[in-house]
């Protein structure tokens, strides 16, 4: 497929594109997290940036930079948009007056943090649908690039909060090494230059590891490419070891205060027995090696749910779109968020995955042949059908919800019109 689809191609995933955007961003207002969805929106789309990058199997060094970058950047926006809105969510609604209470409150953090990861889903699903990226080997090729990036940060990591007990007399890790090397690995875990010089150790040692095995594999041959997400990683890590003074002070004062009082006097002083144990920079180094893990466990989510048929083969964006759209709205519905709106949500979605296989088709069999109108007419029914299988199921809520007129009649009614609705929404479909 080219890189520049025709004209009513493009309008086809554009119509994702700007459903996805404005469905989520109604939804997650409603729902009360929209600080949080978007900072988790925007990290999805650079982690659809990331794996577009990869697809095109980029040749210059500096592009294969750019999509580890962006990898870590958008696993640290998802975490980042999700970590907000809980401990936002639960400064607004603990404590709570008695405990019998505490299940409604609980419920709703919990239900908030779903539409937060499912308005994620449908955002990178959105990213992802031009050009139908999730096909071919694209996600093999995406995971190796997450592994590549994570292994020099999950390493020193690893290393840092190892080293963080030799801070303190008596520990496991200082009795372990006693002597010079004892003597070095303090130098390492105490003074900045060391802990400088342990990385890069570390990173050079990674680095000849990874080298070693493309030679002994005839059919990788040794490249810089190959090293540019360890060079992303390690300087994550070093950045963040190095500047922890000036990070993890604030970050941690921002996230005590968006804690209710009485949770934030109970974690405060964890927070600090931790800080004091392995030390600022190995914390913060864990923080990136987690981030680091996520963006890995996403691509290698995406290759089980495909390889097991969940995902499609063929619109598998899209279906991640109009997916993430659907649940996120059937979540929000038990949050307090009004019936229409919630079936708004659902046509949305449909909507979306509708036009986004309907488009990548489109753009298989017909390329540059492709009409605009055949587009139109299909968005035009897609959205007959919808807002005529929404008001038949908005219309069997009423009458379900409301007090009987005739004993007997609400609830069929409502049956008939659910079954309406989704004989209609599957009939959108052909």
């Amino acid at each position: 497929m080219s890189a520049r689809a025709p004209g009513p191609i493009r309008f086809g995933w554009g119509v994702v594109a700007a459903t996805t955007l404005a469905a989520g961003a109604v939804l997650a207002y409603a729902v009360g997290v929209p600080v949080g969805a978007a900072v988790a929106a925007a990290g999805a789309a650079c982690l659809g940036g990331s794996l577009r990058l990869v697809r095109a199997q980029p040749r210059r060094v500096r592009t294969v930079g750019a999509a580890a970058g962006l990898l870590v950047v958008g696993a640290g926006g998802v975490v980042a948009g999700g970590s907000y809105a809980t401990f936002r969510l639960l400064g607004a609604l603990f404590p709570v007056p008695r405990v019998p209470l505490f299940v409604d409150p609980s419920v709703r953090v919990a239900g908030a943090v779903v539409v937060v990861a499912e308005l994620a889903v449908a955002t990178f699903g959105a990213v992802v649908t031009p050009g139908d990226v999730l096909r071919g080997k694209g996600l093999r090729r995406w995971q190796r690039l997450g592994v590549r990036t994570a292994t020099i940060p999950v390493v020193a990591a690893a290393a840092l909060l190892a080293l963080g007990g030799l801070r303190n007399p008596g520990s496991a890790v200082n009795d372990a090494f006693p002597g010079p090397v004892g003597a070095a690995l303090d130098w390492s875990a105490g003074s900045p230059l060391g802990t400088l010089a342990l990385l890069a150790a570390l990173g050079g040692a990674v680095s000849l590891v990874a080298v070693w095995w493309r030679r002994s594999d005839r059919s990788l041959a040794p490249s810089r490419r190959a090293l540019a997400p360890h060079a992303v990683g390690g300087t994550l890590v070093a950045s963040a070891a190095l500047g922890h003074g000036r990070i993890v002070g604030p970050l941690r004062e921002f996230a005590m205060g968006l804690l209710p009082t009485t949770l934030g006097e109970l974690l405060d002083p964890a927070v600090d027995s931790v800080l004091a144990f392995y030390g600022g920079a190995a914390v913060l180094a864990g923080v990136v090696a987690a981030v680091t893990i996520v963006g890995v466990t996403a691509a290698a989510a995406l290759r089980a749910a495909r390889a097991v048929g969940v995902l499609p083969r063929e619109g598998a964006g899209a279906a991640l779109a109009g997916g993430g759209l659907v649940v996120a709205a059937g979540v929000a519905s038990p949050l307090g968020a009004p019936a229409a709106l919630v079936v708004a949500g659902v046509v949305a979605g449909l909507l979306a995955w509708e036009m986004g296989t309907f488009a990548t088709t489109l753009a298989r069999e017909a390329g540059a042949a492709a009409d605009r109108r055949i587009q139109l007419v299909h968005l035009g029914a897609t959205l007959g059908v919808g807002i005529a299988g929404g008001a038949a199921a908005l219309a069997g809520t009423r009458l379900l919800g409301g007090p009987p007129t005739t004993p007997g009649i609400p609830v069929p009614a409502a049956l008939a019109a659910v079954v309406t609705g989704t004989v209609l929404f599957a009939l959108s479909g052909r």
